[in-house]
């Protein structure tokens, strides 16, 4: 069996469970949640995989074996986990769900590990499920402070709603070959790229969501694209980072799709401040 199917059959039942929970929520709260959640998870892995080294995945879908790795993170960051998260918010499941759900992915791991598509470093298979408990029991107490009001809780969903969504499109422009960073930090030049990735989405993610957080505005939503255009053009001129394609393309596709962006962080703020007056 290739290695990438038992990846794909996870991606498969991940994308049935999330239909089931977008058909019984039927809002738009429930994806922001998820991909805040998704979000969260990101940031995680990049500290435990990207500058740990904590473990590798092996699904065999990309000749760079350092993405072929992210691949297999991804399909942990942004499907399994996020929706199992989501899962346990929309239908509210309680502490006993959180033990058998993580007892799950825990034996999912350790099916990977024993046919060799995925391998521990220094990570240990009982961290998975102590972090996977408390990542349960965050998700029903984000969700529930959500509706109580919390100012700093409707912000990190923001910004972790926001790095999701920059983060898939840096994950796209990379594989498709569109673009590269590197700023000498790490011997392997993927890994190198992947941190510099990592700042640059941060830093986006950052201005946008703090932007709508404050302001509907349009002339400040405007400037805050700009600034994301601006520290990108900064980059390319300093060399850290370099554009394969014509700058003729390559702009209108960053400004369009950081203009989606921002146009969901407005229809997610305003989702977020609903939970509130519905709570």
């Amino acid at each position: 069996m290739p290695n990438v199917v038992p990846y794909l059959i996870l991606i498969v039942l991940s994308i049935c469970a999330l239909t089931i929970v977008f058909l019984r929520s039927k809002q738009f709260v429930t994806l922001v949640w998820f991909l805040a959640f998704a979000g969260l998870i990101y940031i995680f892995e990049f500290i435990i995989l990207v500058l740990f080294q904590s473990y590798t995945y092996y699904p065999k879908l990309i000749d760079n074996a350092y993405w072929d790795s992210m691949f297999g993170a991804f399909v942990s960051n942004f499907c399994a986990v996020p929706v199992a998260g989501i899962t346990v918010v929309t239908f509210r499941l309680r502490f006993r769900w959180f033990i058998l759900l993580s007892l799950f992915f825990t034996g999912v791991e350790w099916f990977f590990i024993t046919i060799d598509i995925y391998k521990h470093n220094w990570w240990r298979l009982p961290y998975t499920t102590v972090f996977l408990i408390c990542f349960f029991w965050l998700s029903r107490v984000w969700a529930n402070q959500t509706a109580r009001g919390s100012r700093l809780i409707r912000y990190f969903s923001l910004l972790l709603f926001s790095l999701s969504l920059c983060d898939s499109l840096a994950f796209g422009m990379a594989l498709a070959g569109i673009s590269q960073y590197h700023i000498g930090w790490f011997a392997n030049p993927t890994r190198d790229d992947i941190l510099v990735r990592f700042i640059f989405i941060l830093t986006t993610s950052i201005i946008l969501s703090t932007t709508i957080y404050r302001t509907n505005a349009i002339r400040w939503i405007i400037i805050a694209i700009a600034a994301t255009l601006a520290l990108q053009i900064i980059l390319l001129a300093t060399g850290i980072m370099r554009i394969y394609i014509s700058l003729w393309l390559f702009y209108p596709i960053f400004i369009a799709c950081h203009c989606l962006i921002a146009w969901l962080l407005v229809k997610s703020n305003h989702a977020l401040l609903q939970q509130k007056r519905h709570a």
